[in-house]
């Protein structure tokens, strides 16, 4: 059941908390071992960015609408430092410790393993 909310944004947001907690905790956890491991990296990081612009909205929407006007309440933020990270792999990948760059260090830059 939602929760009686004042703005309407945060009634859609939370509405479903029962059906997509569970696809969030697991999110979170198994996505961060693999952003760690390096596979799947954009993926994982592109679903973690998102979930933690729900959480700026949601959770710190004042600090969210302060991004101008007080940038340190903006910085100080609780999801701030993870999605900066996560927009960090977003961009750049996951770098060359990572376990998506093997198929690249063992093919080559070929996309299929016989280079055809």
């Amino acid at each position: 059941m939602a929760l009686p909310l004042r703005h309407l944004g945060q009634v859609v947001l939370l509405s479903y908390c029962g059906l997509s907690a569970p696809f969030i905790v697991g999110l979170e956890f198994l996505g961060g071992i693999l952003i760690m491991l390096g596979l799947g990296s954009r993926l994982i990081a592109l679903l973690l960015t998102c979930d933690m612009l729900v959480a700026f909205i949601a959770a710190d929407r004042e600090a969210l609408f302060s991004i101008f006007s007080d940038p340190d309440n903006f910085c100080a933020a609780t999801p701030y430092t993870f999605l900066i990270a996560f927009l960090i792999v977003l961009i750049f990948g996951p770098g060359r410790l990572s376990l998506d760059a093997l198929p690249t260090k063992h093919w080559g830059a070929g996309l299929s393993p016989r280079g055809a």
